[in-house]
């Protein structure tokens, strides 16, 4: 396991912009974020399958979908998957209809429908020959996967110690700089500090997308390989009393 930590300083002092100055606590203090991350080896794995399909008879369409979704149902079976890893979402139908130049409405042209599920899948050997099996079926339009490790908890809680323990390492070398000293922790937040995006003028939703990393859980990639490793990630943002 690879472990890589990263800080990223701003110290602040007493002279603050006017109208941001009452935001701020009423002594000196020094703002630190620290970061730790791990690339670790996935276990487990969430399979999205969209299934789609147009028809010029709805009646027909439909029917067309649910024998193909039964046949994806059959893939995942006879791989082992237990049906309480299936979860299935609504059905959806669009009505397809032809424009004239002026964009107006005209006949039916056809009905759209689309059905996804999602699988919980803890045996990634069977990734691969799975996601093969699903992409091989007919009117399946899209199979997406997000990998995840089934012990995250206990690995982010490590790494919110770590990252806590790197910003007080920052924050007191900063405070050295200064020829003063920490004397204790005013906030903690695993988010930007709002406040410190408004002492530099910037509003909340600016500061939030500034300090914002993307993260590797919930997004779903095309792939049909199970990769090396996924990286976790934790932050952290404390505030510092300085002794006065």
């Amino acid at each position: 396991m690879r472990v890589l930590l990263a800080v990223t300083p701003l110290f602040l002092g007493l002279l603050l912009p006017s109208a941001s100055r009452a935001d701020w606590p009423q002594f000196p203090f020094v703002h630190a974020e620290g970061e730790a991350k791990v690339d670790v080896r996935p276990d487990t794995a969430t399979i999205r399958v969209s299934l789609t399909t147009f028809h010029r008879e709805s009646e027909v369409g439909m029917e067309t979908l649910q024998v193909q979704l039964t046949r994806a149902v059959d893939v995942l079976a006879q791989a082992g998957v237990p049906e309480d890893q299936i979860t299935g979402f609504d059905l959806q139908k669009m009505v397809v209809r032809s424009r004239d130049d002026d964009y107006n409405e005209l006949e039916i042209l056809g009905y759209y429908f689309s059905r996804d599920f999602e699988v919980e899948l803890t045996d990634l050997e069977k990734f691969s020959p799975l996601v093969a099996e699903l992409m091989a079926i007919d009117n399946v339009s899209t199979v997406n996967a997000d990998f995840d490790v089934e012990n995250r908890g206990r690995i982010e809680s490590n790494l919110v110690r770590q990252a806590g323990e790197d910003a007080r390492r920052r924050a007191e070398e900063m405070a050295r700089s200064m020829d003063v000293s920490i004397q204790s922790v005013f906030a903690i937040s695993e988010s930007p500090i709002a406040s410190v995006g408004r002492a530099f003028r910037l509003t909340p939703d600016s500061y939030t997308v500034m300090g914002a990393r993307p993260s590797k859980r919930g997004l779903f990639t095309s792939t049909i390989f199970v990769p090396e490793a996924i990286e976790l990630r934790k932050s952290v943002n404390v505030l510092f009393k300085l002794k006065e």
